[in-house]
């Protein structure tokens, strides 16, 4: 399952919340299309990093038993799933602005109490 770009709450139960607190929204400024470029820069730095490869490669050729050991530690440590997210971030381009811009709401908005 590739992972998608960004977090944060469905935009739905924002506003859900919203209500329950008993807040009104003065102003509300949808800002995705602004901050989604920065996801661009994001991914083309881990993928610079997701170059390391050909270090895993050198230990493969040249000291395979630390890099035996290496890989274990890594797994004692992250799960397959949490691997197979590493590996998508940094040597896929799966994470990037037109993903993040369909999956994500950034806003900026202004609420006061309701009444």
């Amino acid at each position: 399952m590739l992972a998608t770009v960004g977090g944060g709450h469905p935009i739905a139960s924002f506003r859900a919340t919203v209500s329950e607190l008993g807040l009104e929204t003065l102003s509300e400024e949808d800002i995705t299309a602004e901050v989604a470029p920065s996801v661009d820069i994001e991914q083309g730095l881990f993928n610079v990093i997701g170059l390391g490869q050909r270090v895993d490669q050198e230990l493969t050729a040249k000291r395979p038993r630390a890099r035996w050991l290496i890989s274990r530690v890594i797994r004692l440590f992250m799960n397959e799933r949490k691997r197979q997210r590493l590996h998508q971030r940094l040597n896929q381009d799966t994470r990037n602005a037109k993903a993040f811009a369909e999956h994500n709401v950034y806003l900026m908005t202004a609420l006061q109490p309701r009444g």
